[in-house]
């Protein structure tokens, strides 16, 4: 009996097609940043738009989703996302530029407030480059 195999050059669209529905099936429920999340992220870093918030969104799904599930921004207080930042830099889990760190830290913070959540600048800064 002949035993039929894939062929080798589809495994890693295969993977590719599941790496890629996985993504999509977390990314649905993270919230949109919206204008309350706007207000709130303004008295913490005057000069931030929506644009960026949505930016620290898309590269949260981006960087992260490929090796965990994502956390919602709800699930933590404000003041813990960037020590979690910290922990998975530190570890070599994450190789992203400081400013994508910033961004990514923003969405989560300011989310984070919907859930009744303060907040407030935090103690500990991503990277130790003040990203608040």
């Amino acid at each position: 009996m002949t035993v039929l195999r894939p062929a080798t050059r589809a495994r890693p669209a295969v993977r590719a097609v599941v790496l890629l529905a996985s993504v999509a099936s977390c990314a649905p429920a993270l919230v949109h940043p919206g204008p309350e999340d706007l207000r709130r992220a303004a008295l913490l870093w005057p000069g931030v738009t929506l644009e960026s918030l949505e930016q620290g969104r898309a590269l949260y799904v981006q960087s992260c989703a490929g090796c965990h599930h994502l956390h919602l921004p709800e699930e933590l207080p404000a003041e813990e996302w960037p020590k979690v930042i910290d922990r998975m830099v530190a570890a070599n889990h994450v190789d992203l530029r400081p400013d994508a760190l910033e961004a990514i830290s923003r969405y989560l913070i300011a989310i984070s407030a919907r859930a009744g959540r303060a907040a407030s600048p935090p103690a500990a800064a991503v990277g130790g480059e003040g990203h608040r």
